[in-house]
């Protein structure tokens, strides 16, 4: 029986390329095809990562930068913070400035009245104030009467009254009322100038006795 290859010749050289002459060849090749294999892999492996650490890279820059912006803007509101209370404190030290500076006028304003009062209790009959002049602690009187005795009984009640002291008897002289002085034009009179200073604490003493006082009848003074 006689066999027919049906296979053509073309075919079978190109066959013949590929197959192995033995059996190292085959694994030889094999063994090839596996390191290949693995190198591939390892290099996508190695991309894969690099992909990811670069992914991870740009998304904490972005975190970064957002991080950077809201410390600029909280930095800008805590200058501002800072700014208004500083403008707060300044404004808050003029103000109690301004209310101490009010308290002192107020506090002399009473003294004063309390001093003219006072004077005004000393100032014997006949006898008048023209002018006064208050300075820190001294105080200038200057007036008109018709007797020298008038003067001494003034100045005995000054010192008498323990809210003056230094009390000096600058002049006395006899003068002439200017006219339209009510009616009395021309009439002689004695000019004085005294001075003396105040004592504030006695004047402090002397407002809190009638303020106890004050209370015992009960009156109560602001």
């Amino acid at each position: 029986m006689r066999r027919t290859n049906l296979i053509p010749q073309s075919l079978l050289r190109a066959q013949s390329r590929f197959t192995f002459q033995t059996q190292g060849e085959y694994f030889f090749f094999i063994l090839c095809l596996v390191i290949f294999s693995f190198f591939l892999v390892l290099e996508i492996v190695q991309l894969t990562g690099i992909g990811i650490f670069a992914y991870q890279i740009k998304t904490k820059n972005n975190r970064l930068a957002q991080l950077s912006a809201q410390l600029s803007e909280n930095s800008k509101a805590r200058e501002n913070i800072e700014a208004q209370l500083k403008s707060w404190r300044d404004k808050s030290r003029q103000t109690k400035e301004r209310i101490t500076f009010l308290e002192n006028e107020v506090r002399q304003d009473l003294a004063w009245s309390a001093i003219l009062e006072k004077l005004n209790s000393l100032v014997p009959a006949r006898l008048w104030l023209v002018k006064l002049s208050l300075g820190k602690d001294l105080i200038k009187l200057k007036g008109n009467t018709y007797d020298n005795l008038l003067i001494s009984t003034f100045i005995s009640g000054l010192s008498n009254s323990n809210l003056f002291t230094d009390i000096t008897l600058v002049y006395a002289q006899k003068n002439k009322l200017k006219e339209g002085s009510d009616g009395e034009a021309g009439r002689e009179v004695i000019e004085f100038e005294i001075t003396c200073r105040l004592m504030f604490q006695a004047l402090a003493q002397d407002g809190l006795s009638k303020e106890k006082e004050s209370e015992k009848k009960g009156v109560k003074i602001d």
